[in-house]
């Protein structure tokens, strides 16, 4: 990972559930993550675990209703609001 410097981390809650709070402490701690933006695909929502998450660093939450609810072009937005500062940032680096 700290060759790649990823500007974004999404992981599956239903994966690394018992190792994420973990997980993202670690990356929380290091400060060459400062700017990764760390996100999780959960199956439904519970306040006291997104919240925790949310204050140990997690940035967003994406649930399945999230992405079946809403029209193409909603779905296309989580996205893009989550990926919009690592693509500018790739183009600047191109443009270059």
């Amino acid at each position: 990972m700290f060759e790649v410097k990823p500007d974004m981390i999404l992981f599956d809650y239903e994966h690394v559930k018992n190792d994420l709070e973990r997980i993202v402490r670690r990356i929380r701690m290091n400060a060459f993550y400062k700017k990764t933006k760390i996100c999780c695909y959960k199956l439904k929502a519970h306040t006291g675990t997104d919240e925790l998450l949310k204050a140990i660093g997690v940035n967003n939450f994406v649930y399945p209703e999230d992405l079946l609810n809403n029209p193409a072009e909603e779905k296309v937005n989580i996205f893009t609001a989550i990926l919009d500062a690592s693509l500018m940032r790739v183009l600047a680096k191109v443009a270059n």
